[in-house]
């Protein structure tokens, strides 16, 4: 389905399928751009689909210190100019929507609509635990490993 596998001078992982108005899909915490295959088939014949591995997740850079949402929203930027993206459209679901309102937010002209999927809003610190266990989870077992509790 996805018609090229691409990384970023930054070391970013991401996967492009279509063309048309693009839309660039950002994953949950300890998930990676594979959670959005069903989305990209439903997709790709009109719009031109970027599926990012945020970094640290699947086939990105794992950085070694901590990442901060600025980091992220760089990282989507990057891709955004790597792949002469203009306007794109950004969906994501948990992080990958903090990641998409604070890029709209940072980077208004690049952003032409965002849509957001249970993007974490003042989360209590037994939340923010939890979303601290997902991501060793992952990090020990694979993204897959979270993603019943993702979608939960």
């Amino acid at each position: 389905m996805f018609d090229a596998e691409l990384k970023a001078p930054d070391g970013t992982y991401y996967r492009v399928a279509g063309s048309g108005p693009p839309v660039v899909l950002l994953h949950g915490l300890g998930l990676d751009h594979q959670m959005w295959c069903r989305q990209v088939a439903g997709l790709h014949e009109h719009h031109k689909v970027v599926a990012i591995d945020l970094l640290g997740h699947g086939k990105s850079l794992h950085a070694k210190a901590e990442v901060s949402l600025d980091d992220l929203v760089t990282q989507v930027t990057a891709v955004l100019t790597h792949s002469d993206l203009q306007a794109a459209t950004l969906v994501g679901f948990d992080l990958g929507g903090l990641v998409a309102m604070s890029t709209a937010a940072m980077h208004p002209e690049k952003v032409a609509a965002v849509a957001l999927i249970s993007t974490p809003h003042g989360r209590l610190k037994a939340q923010r635990d939890l979303a601290k266990q997902r991501v060793s989870q992952a990090a020990r077992y694979g993204p897959q490993a979270n993603a019943d509790s993702a979608i939960q």
